[in-house]
């Protein structure tokens, strides 16, 4: 295990337990100081979806490390648009940054420190707006750069 990770994660989760639990052992694994589980309801017109809420709901009961955690599960089902955006949103009414990933992008251990330094160089830099560990753009020619800057904003992981 690591050693207490500073960087809040924010975890936005809805039915999908098995990748929700894949997922958040990555997460365990840091141990951060701050987490954020938002989670989205129940579709009306899935009629499994209020058992898999439930139980994708317990991870914040596998939480066995000392942290702070804020919680919030929609009793409705807002949509994969407006449940992240809000979840988001909610996240930064109490913190000034966080690794966000969603129950179906499966990060890399180095993913969170990759994050966290970039996080910490760049965070008075009014150029940047986020920082993401995905890459859909072309890569650059010379090839002797570890990351590069775009206007585009790609937020997968």
């Amino acid at each position: 295990m690591a050693d207490q990770f500073t960087t809040p994660v924010a975890f936005i989760i809805i039915n999908r337990p098995e990748t929700t639990k894949k997922v958040f052992d990555q997460i365990r694994k840091v141990r951060s100081q701050k987490l954020i589980i938002v989670a989205d309801g129940p579709r009306t017109n899935e009629h499994d979806d209020i058992e898999k809420c439930t139980r994708f709901r317990t991870v914040v009961e596998s939480i066995d490390w000392e942290c702070q955690i804020y919680q919030n599960f929609a009793s409705e089902n807002m949509g994969g648009g407006l449940r992240p955006a809000t979840g988001i949103s909610l996240a930064f009414e109490h913190i000034d940054r966080a690794i966000i990933l969603e129950d179906d992008c499966m990060p890399a251990f180095s993913f969170f420190h990759f994050c966290d330094e970039l996080l910490e160089n760049y965070a008075n830099d009014g150029r940047i707006m986020h920082i993401s560990g995905d890459n859909f753009l072309s890569p650059k020619k010379d090839g002797k750069y570890s990351l590069q800057f775009s206007m585009y904003s790609i937020n997968w992981g």
